[in-house]
């Protein structure tokens, strides 16, 4: 008699795994368009790097507080309730803000530096949370699909973001403006997203994790369709039994190569090289977070047609290898202006698209690699560290010039590269692999 477990794994795709998929996506949507609004307050403190590093560092206090409490106590489905009024909150704060107090108040800033504040522990405690419902309850025929499908609507919301903020300035050349659209824009995806998540089924997996057996056989059922029979084939790859600090440490290398490298390259060069047009500050935004978008759809499709240690070494290895050109046109260039830019956002582009393979890797290992009593808190561990990482690089970067500031991208993308090569000698594929063989895990009470 097969396990809930395995009858999860197994299912075919029904009307729940809709509900889950969309208000998983619309939740990292929620991200992409939250994050968006961060760099705008750079212009309007008159370029104190501080007000990029604050927000930086906001999601450190969602990252590791909520995924706990949802390990814990909540579960994930009743995390996901309290992420949405966080960044409900946080965006009904900035875009009311936006809208009736004026920038040059003096509490203009104080007042966003808080909704962004809520909105960040909301968004960024979802994500840990999010990967972990995933991998949870999605059937191994989509998960890997799935645990890169649904992060990239976090480059939609971007991209998303970077275009209405293009179309906003084009209309009134207004930083305060375009906070107040993608603050409204947040607000509409969170209203939407009430209407989907109470529908949810929660996790099966962490209900067996609490001995809530009949409970988990319940939400089971919501994931099956009446009849059918579950076929979904299984591999036998060989998972070596790596200690979890092993993994843990290997998830933070490649957490800071690629969390760093994505945020320095996409947003903050726009803020510290050419936050004198901002025009060009939305575009290069634009050209990245599309580029990204594009990558996710086929890294989608890619993802379980090679072995998962091959796909981490070349998102790796192809984002070291892609920063070399930048590197060199940076060195070449007096300023980056005509061709040279229209060269720099080619480059940008080509190497965004191995950051989002390099993306890919991380929300397929993040949640596979830990146990489930542990896997939300565990992820938002490992995201902890670049977190802090990135709010330090941040503010140190912000006077270096141009050429350093490339060359410390090309170090952080090596490491990764390191990290991954390690990986695909002393590491395992996780294709079609159930997550208790991949954890070493054993769910005994299950029934």
């Amino acid at each position: 008699m097969k396990t809930v477990t395995e009858k999860v794994d197994e299912a075919k795709w029904n009307i729940n795994h809709w509900k889950l998929f969309i208000s998983l996506s619309l939740g990292y949507l929620m991200w992409g368009l939250i994050t968006s609004i961060a760099p705008l307050t750079y212009s309007l403190a008159k370029g104190n790097p501080i007000y990029i590093a604050l927000p930086a560092l906001y999601p450190l206090i969602g990252t590791l507080l909520l995924p706990y409490l949802s390990d814990k106590v909540l579960g994930r489905k009743k995390t996901f309730y309290i992420t949405l009024i966080l960044y409900l909150a946080g965006a009904l704060i900035v875009s009311a803000t936006a809208y009736y107090i004026s920038s040059s108040s003096v509490a203009f800033l104080p007042l966003v530096l808080v909704g962004l504040l809520l909105a960040n522990i909301g968004v960024e405690g979802e994500v840990p949370t999010g990967l972990s419902y995933a991998a949870e309850n999605f059937p191994l025929k989509w998960r890997e699909k799935l645990l890169i499908l649904i992060p990239n609507f976090d480059n939609i919301g971007i991209t998303v973001a970077a275009l209405l903020s293009l179309i906003a300035f084009s209309q009134i050349s207004s930083p305060t403006f375009v906070m107040e659209v993608l603050g409204f824009s947040a607000i509409l995806v969170s209203v939407f997203l009430i209407l989907v998540r109470f529908s949810l089924p929660e996790s099966v997996r962490w209900l067996v994790t609490k001995g809530k057996v009949n409970e988990a056989e319940k939400n089971a059922e919501l994931l099956l369709t009446k009849g059918e029979d579950t076929t979904t084939p299984m591999k036998n790859n060989r998972v070596y039994k790596l200690p979890l600090i092993t993994r843990y440490l290997f998830l933070v290398i490649l957490g800071v190569s690629q969390y760093l490298t994505f945020g320095l390259m996409a947003y903050t060069i726009a803020d510290y090289y050419f936050s004198n047009n901002q025009y060009y500050l939305s575009t290069i935004i634009f050209v990245a977070s599309l580029a990204t978008v594009l990558a996710g759809f086929l890294a989608a499709y890619i993802v379980d047609k090679i072995r998962t240690r091959f796909y981490v070494m070349l998102s790796y290895i192809g984002g070291t290898i892609t920063m070399l050109p930048i590197l060199a046109l940076v060195m070449i260039a007096s300023s980056i202006t005509g061709t040279y830019l229209v060269m720099f956002y080619i480059l940008l582009a080509l190497n965004m698209l191995f950051s989002e393979f390099a993306w890919g890797s991380r929300t397929i290992l993040e949640p596979l690699l830990f146990p489930t009593q542990n896997r939300a808190f565990l992820i938002g561990l490992v995201r902890a560290i670049p977190i802090v990482s990135y709010a330090i690089s941040v503010y140190l970067t912000s006077s270096i010039p141009l050429v350093n500031y490339v060359l410390l991208n090309l170090i952080l993308w090596g490491m990764g590269a390191v990290a991954s090569l390690w990986w695909f000698f002393r590491g395992y594929d996780t294709n079609l692999v159930p997550l208790e063989e991949i954890t070493t895990e054993n769910l005994s009470q299950q029934g």
